[in-house]
Protein backbone atom coordinates (compact mmCIF):
# COMPACT_ATOMS: atom_id res chain seq x y z
CA UNK A 1 0.00 0.00 0.00
CA UNK A 2 2.90 2.61 0.57
CA UNK A 3 4.45 1.91 -2.86
CA UNK A 4 1.33 2.18 -4.35
CA UNK A 5 0.27 5.60 -2.69
CA UNK A 6 3.77 7.02 -3.64
CA UNK A 7 3.37 5.98 -7.10
CA UNK A 8 0.04 6.90 -7.49
CA UNK A 9 0.94 10.48 -5.94
CA UNK A 10 -2.24 9.99 -3.52
CA UNK A 11 -2.45 10.21 0.20
CA UNK A 12 -3.55 6.38 1.19
CA UNK A 13 -3.67 3.60 -1.54
CA UNK A 14 -7.12 2.87 -0.60
CA UNK A 15 -8.22 5.68 -2.05
CA UNK A 16 -7.70 3.70 -5.18
CA UNK A 17 -8.34 0.49 -4.15
CA UNK A 18 -12.09 1.94 -3.57
CA UNK A 19 -12.92 2.31 -6.87
CA UNK A 20 -12.19 -1.56 -7.83
CA UNK A 21 -14.84 -3.16 -9.83
CA UNK A 22 -13.63 -6.46 -8.57
CA UNK A 23 -11.90 -8.15 -5.82
CA UNK A 24 -10.56 -11.66 -5.38
CA UNK A 25 -9.12 -13.67 -2.66
CA UNK A 26 -6.45 -16.93 -2.93
CA UNK A 27 -6.26 -19.32 -0.26
CA UNK A 28 -8.99 -17.23 2.41
CA UNK A 29 -11.46 -20.47 2.66
CA UNK A 30 -12.65 -21.89 5.33
CA UNK A 31 -10.84 -21.21 8.82
CA UNK A 32 -9.99 -23.37 10.91
CA UNK A 33 -6.95 -25.05 13.25
CA UNK A 34 -5.85 -28.43 12.90
CA UNK A 35 -5.51 -30.78 15.58
CA UNK A 36 -1.66 -31.49 14.86
CA UNK A 37 -1.57 -27.19 15.91
CA UNK A 38 -3.70 -28.09 19.39
CA UNK A 39 -7.03 -27.22 17.55
CA UNK A 40 -10.73 -29.37 17.13
CA UNK A 41 -9.88 -29.64 12.92
CA UNK A 42 -13.43 -28.06 12.47
CA UNK A 43 -13.41 -25.43 9.45
CA UNK A 44 -15.77 -22.67 10.10
CA UNK A 45 -17.15 -20.64 6.70
CA UNK A 46 -16.20 -17.76 8.72
CA UNK A 47 -16.47 -15.50 6.25
CA UNK A 48 -19.11 -16.40 3.56
CA UNK A 49 -17.72 -14.29 0.85
CA UNK A 50 -14.02 -13.35 1.54
CA UNK A 51 -13.39 -11.27 -1.44
CA UNK A 52 -16.61 -8.57 -0.55
CA UNK A 53 -14.99 -9.21 2.77
CA UNK A 54 -11.62 -7.39 2.08
CA UNK A 55 -13.55 -4.72 -0.19
CA UNK A 56 -15.67 -3.47 2.23
CA UNK A 57 -12.64 -3.31 4.57
CA UNK A 58 -11.15 -0.51 1.98
CA UNK A 59 -14.65 1.01 2.05
CA UNK A 60 -14.96 0.12 -2.21
CA UNK A 61 -17.75 2.27 -2.99
CA UNK A 62 -19.51 1.40 -4.98
CA UNK A 63 -19.50 -2.44 -4.44
CA UNK A 64 -17.42 -4.39 -6.58
CA UNK A 65 -19.26 -5.70 -9.15
CA UNK A 66 -17.47 -9.01 -9.10
CA UNK A 67 -15.89 -11.03 -6.24
CA UNK A 68 -14.02 -14.10 -6.83
CA UNK A 69 -12.53 -16.81 -4.56
CA UNK A 70 -9.83 -19.10 -5.53
CA UNK A 71 -9.69 -23.13 -3.53
CA UNK A 72 -6.19 -23.61 -1.53
CA UNK A 73 -3.58 -24.73 -3.45
CA UNK A 74 -0.28 -23.63 -4.71
CA UNK A 75 -0.66 -22.80 -8.03
CA UNK A 76 -4.04 -20.38 -7.70
CA UNK A 77 -2.70 -17.27 -7.23
CA UNK A 78 -1.07 -17.90 -11.04
CA UNK A 79 -4.30 -18.93 -12.15
CA UNK A 80 -6.36 -16.04 -10.17
CA UNK A 81 -3.67 -13.74 -11.65
CA UNK A 82 -4.31 -15.23 -15.32
CA UNK A 83 -7.65 -15.08 -15.07
CA UNK A 84 -8.27 -11.41 -14.05
CA UNK A 85 -5.63 -10.45 -16.52
CA UNK A 86 -8.03 -11.77 -19.36
CA UNK A 87 -10.91 -10.43 -18.17
CA UNK A 88 -9.58 -7.25 -18.07
CA UNK A 89 -8.13 -8.00 -21.72
CA UNK A 90 -11.98 -8.67 -22.65
CA UNK A 91 -13.12 -4.91 -21.17
CA UNK A 92 -15.10 -7.03 -18.50
CA UNK A 93 -13.62 -5.47 -15.54
CA UNK A 94 -11.32 -2.35 -15.47
CA UNK A 95 -9.05 -3.29 -11.76
CA UNK A 96 -8.83 -6.03 -9.58
CA UNK A 97 -7.48 -6.17 -6.04
CA UNK A 98 -5.62 -9.69 -5.45
CA UNK A 99 -5.08 -10.63 -1.82
CA UNK A 100 -4.55 -13.60 -0.13
CA UNK A 101 -2.47 -14.86 3.50
CA UNK A 102 -0.98 -17.66 5.66
CA UNK A 103 -2.11 -17.24 9.09
CA UNK A 104 -1.64 -20.79 10.71
CA UNK A 105 1.04 -19.16 13.22
CA UNK A 106 -1.73 -16.89 14.55
CA UNK A 107 -4.86 -19.20 15.10
CA UNK A 108 -2.34 -22.13 16.34
CA UNK A 109 -1.77 -19.82 19.02
CA UNK A 110 -5.12 -17.94 19.56
CA UNK A 111 -7.88 -20.30 18.79
CA UNK A 112 -7.32 -23.29 20.86
CA UNK A 113 -6.82 -20.66 24.18
CA UNK A 114 -9.85 -19.25 22.87
CA UNK A 115 -12.47 -21.33 22.84
CA UNK A 116 -15.07 -20.64 20.54
CA UNK A 117 -13.08 -17.83 19.05
CA UNK A 118 -13.79 -18.79 15.22
CA UNK A 119 -17.64 -18.97 15.81
CA UNK A 120 -17.37 -15.64 17.42
CA UNK A 121 -16.00 -14.29 14.04
CA UNK A 122 -18.13 -15.80 12.21
CA UNK A 123 -20.78 -13.84 14.21
CA UNK A 124 -19.34 -11.03 13.51
CA UNK A 125 -18.52 -11.22 9.74
CA UNK A 126 -22.59 -12.10 9.38
CA UNK A 127 -23.31 -9.15 11.44
CA UNK A 128 -21.08 -6.53 9.04
CA UNK A 129 -22.60 -8.43 6.08
CA UNK A 130 -26.20 -7.47 7.49
CA UNK A 131 -25.17 -3.95 8.31
CA UNK A 132 -23.19 -2.86 5.61
CA UNK A 133 -25.78 -5.01 3.13
CA UNK A 134 -22.64 -6.71 1.46
CA UNK A 135 -23.39 -9.67 -0.82
CA UNK A 136 -24.11 -13.10 0.59
CA UNK A 137 -23.91 -14.92 -2.62
CA UNK A 138 -20.96 -17.28 -2.92
CA UNK A 139 -18.11 -15.49 -5.15
CA UNK A 140 -17.00 -17.09 -8.31
CA UNK A 141 -14.33 -18.95 -9.26
CA UNK A 142 -11.05 -17.69 -11.48
CA UNK A 143 -9.91 -19.52 -14.24
CA UNK A 144 -10.97 -22.56 -15.44
CA UNK A 145 -13.89 -24.87 -13.37
CA UNK A 146 -10.97 -28.28 -13.15
CA UNK A 147 -8.98 -26.10 -11.66
CA UNK A 148 -11.26 -26.06 -8.40
CA UNK A 149 -11.17 -29.50 -6.74
CA UNK A 150 -12.78 -29.34 -3.29
CA UNK A 151 -10.47 -28.58 -0.73
CA UNK A 152 -8.80 -32.00 1.10
CA UNK A 153 -9.84 -33.44 -2.58
CA UNK A 154 -7.24 -36.44 -3.26
CA UNK A 155 -7.31 -39.74 -5.22
CA UNK A 156 -7.91 -43.10 -3.28
CA UNK A 157 -5.28 -44.32 -4.23
CA UNK A 158 -2.83 -41.79 -3.23
CA UNK A 159 -4.83 -41.33 -0.06
CA UNK A 160 -4.48 -45.47 0.41
CA UNK A 161 -0.84 -45.44 0.20
CA UNK A 162 0.43 -42.21 2.22
CA UNK A 163 0.63 -39.89 -0.97
CA UNK A 164 -1.58 -37.27 0.53
CA UNK A 165 0.80 -34.70 1.16
CA UNK A 166 3.58 -33.06 -0.68
CA UNK A 167 6.17 -33.95 1.85
CA UNK A 168 5.78 -37.89 0.98
CA UNK A 169 4.85 -37.42 -2.65
CA UNK A 170 7.28 -34.88 -3.74
CA UNK A 171 10.83 -36.82 -2.68
CA UNK A 172 9.29 -39.89 -4.96
CA UNK A 173 9.55 -37.47 -7.62
CA UNK A 174 12.69 -36.82 -6.60
CA UNK A 175 14.32 -40.00 -6.52
CA UNK A 176 12.74 -40.23 -10.00
CA UNK A 177 14.15 -37.19 -11.68
CA UNK A 178 18.01 -38.40 -10.21
CA UNK A 179 17.71 -41.86 -11.85
CA UNK A 180 16.71 -40.20 -14.90
CA UNK A 181 19.55 -38.05 -15.05
CA UNK A 182 21.42 -41.12 -13.56
CA UNK A 183 22.88 -39.30 -10.51
CA UNK A 184 24.01 -40.62 -7.09
CA UNK A 185 22.53 -39.69 -4.17
CA UNK A 186 25.19 -37.27 -3.45
CA UNK A 187 25.32 -35.37 -6.50
CA UNK A 188 21.89 -35.18 -6.18
CA UNK A 189 21.48 -34.03 -2.63
CA UNK A 190 24.23 -31.59 -3.49
CA UNK A 191 22.59 -30.51 -6.89
CA UNK A 192 19.22 -29.42 -5.29
CA UNK A 193 20.98 -28.05 -2.31
CA UNK A 194 23.10 -25.48 -4.10
CA UNK A 195 19.51 -24.51 -5.94
CA UNK A 196 17.65 -23.96 -2.19
CA UNK A 197 21.11 -22.04 -1.10
CA UNK A 198 20.21 -19.73 -3.41
CA UNK A 199 17.32 -19.17 -2.53
CA UNK A 200 18.14 -18.76 0.99
CA UNK A 201 20.68 -15.95 0.39
CA UNK A 202 17.85 -14.39 -1.20
CA UNK A 203 15.42 -14.55 1.99
CA UNK A 204 18.72 -12.60 3.83
CA UNK A 205 18.46 -10.17 1.63
CA UNK A 206 14.78 -9.40 2.37
CA UNK A 207 14.13 -10.17 6.14
CA UNK A 208 11.20 -8.02 6.35
CA UNK A 209 9.56 -10.54 4.33
CA UNK A 210 11.24 -13.76 4.89
CA UNK A 211 9.99 -15.71 7.50
CA UNK A 212 13.81 -17.99 8.13
CA UNK A 213 15.87 -14.54 6.80
CA UNK A 214 19.21 -16.84 6.65
CA UNK A 215 21.68 -17.70 4.36
CA UNK A 216 22.40 -21.64 4.17
CA UNK A 217 25.22 -22.84 1.88
CA UNK A 218 24.91 -25.86 0.02
CA UNK A 219 26.69 -27.70 2.54
CA UNK A 220 24.55 -27.06 5.38
CA UNK A 221 21.53 -27.68 3.44
CA UNK A 222 22.49 -31.26 2.99
CA UNK A 223 24.28 -32.21 6.02
CA UNK A 224 21.85 -33.85 8.29
CA UNK A 225 22.45 -33.23 12.06
CA UNK A 226 19.24 -34.71 13.74
CA UNK A 227 18.20 -31.60 15.26
CA UNK A 228 18.37 -28.03 14.09
CA UNK A 229 18.37 -29.87 10.19
CA UNK A 230 16.72 -33.12 10.13
CA UNK A 231 15.72 -35.49 7.17
CA UNK A 232 11.64 -34.37 6.70
CA UNK A 233 11.09 -36.77 3.70
CA UNK A 234 14.72 -37.72 2.12
CA UNK A 235 16.03 -36.34 -0.10
CA UNK A 236 14.88 -33.24 1.78
CA UNK A 237 15.92 -31.62 4.95
CA UNK A 238 14.18 -29.62 7.13
CA UNK A 239 16.29 -26.85 5.19
CA UNK A 240 15.29 -27.58 1.92
CA UNK A 241 11.58 -27.02 3.26
CA UNK A 242 9.08 -24.11 3.71
CA UNK A 243 6.75 -23.69 6.50
CA UNK A 244 3.26 -23.67 6.57
CA UNK A 245 3.08 -22.20 10.71
CA UNK A 246 3.82 -18.08 9.27
CA UNK A 247 2.05 -15.15 9.23
CA UNK A 248 2.04 -13.67 5.75
CA UNK A 249 0.01 -12.17 3.15
CA UNK A 250 0.32 -10.10 -0.45
CA UNK A 251 -1.90 -8.38 -2.35
CA UNK A 252 -1.80 -7.32 -5.73
CA UNK A 253 -3.73 -4.38 -7.84
CA UNK A 254 -4.43 -5.33 -11.55
CA UNK A 255 -5.71 -2.61 -13.72
CA UNK A 256 -5.79 -2.23 -17.39
CA UNK A 257 -3.02 0.65 -19.33
CA UNK A 258 -6.21 2.75 -19.67
CA UNK A 259 -7.37 2.92 -16.20
CA UNK A 260 -3.12 3.24 -15.15
CA UNK A 261 -3.44 6.45 -17.18
CA UNK A 262 -6.57 7.41 -15.87
CA UNK A 263 -4.94 7.47 -12.18
CA UNK A 264 -1.97 9.01 -13.52
CA UNK A 265 0.14 6.54 -12.19
CA UNK A 266 3.71 7.07 -13.90
CA UNK A 267 4.81 4.74 -16.74
CA UNK A 268 8.58 3.93 -15.57
CA UNK A 269 6.70 2.52 -12.41
CA UNK A 270 4.24 0.34 -14.54
CA UNK A 271 4.74 -3.55 -14.42
CA UNK A 272 3.30 -5.75 -17.62
CA UNK A 273 2.23 -9.24 -17.31
CA UNK A 274 4.14 -9.89 -20.66
CA UNK A 275 2.91 -13.94 -20.71
CA UNK A 276 0.92 -16.56 -18.46
CA UNK A 277 -0.39 -19.75 -19.40
CA UNK A 278 -1.86 -22.65 -16.00
CA UNK A 279 -2.55 -26.07 -16.60
CA UNK A 280 -4.01 -28.93 -15.10
CA UNK A 281 -1.52 -32.09 -14.53
CA UNK A 282 -2.98 -35.60 -13.94
CA UNK A 283 -2.88 -37.22 -10.36
CA UNK A 284 0.82 -38.23 -9.16
CA UNK A 285 -0.14 -41.94 -9.68
CA UNK A 286 -1.72 -41.74 -13.12
CA UNK A 287 1.42 -39.97 -14.76
CA UNK A 288 3.36 -41.79 -17.53
CA UNK A 289 6.94 -40.56 -15.54
CA UNK A 290 7.33 -39.41 -12.59
CA UNK A 291 9.98 -37.78 -13.55
CA UNK A 292 8.41 -35.09 -15.49
CA UNK A 293 5.20 -32.92 -15.41
CA UNK A 294 4.28 -32.19 -19.17
CA UNK A 295 1.69 -29.51 -17.86
CA UNK A 296 4.46 -27.71 -16.35
CA UNK A 297 6.29 -27.92 -19.68
CA UNK A 298 3.39 -26.86 -21.75
CA UNK A 299 2.48 -23.67 -19.73
CA UNK A 300 6.42 -23.03 -19.57
CA UNK A 301 6.04 -22.08 -23.53
CA UNK A 302 2.70 -21.19 -23.73
CA UNK A 303 3.92 -18.61 -21.15
CA UNK A 304 7.13 -17.58 -22.92
CA UNK A 305 5.21 -17.52 -26.59
CA UNK A 306 2.95 -14.77 -24.91
CA UNK A 307 5.87 -12.99 -23.44
CA UNK A 308 7.20 -12.90 -26.94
Amino acid sequence: ARLAAEDLRISDAAEFMKQADCFATVNVGKVGVPKVYGGDNIFRDVFPNPAASVASRFGASPKPEKTYQAEVSGHMPQVTVNAMADLIGKGEIKTCVITGCENINLLKKVAPKNKGLLDRWAEQERELTRQQKRTTEKPRQPGNPRHHKPLGYLEKTETANGLATPVNIYPIFEQALRKHHGKSLTEHSSDISKLWSGFSKVAARYPEHSWFPTAHSTEEIMSVDGKQNRYVGFPYTKFHCSVVDVNQSAALILTSVAEARRWKIPEERWVYLHGCADCIEKESLERPDLHRSPAMGAAGVQALQDAN
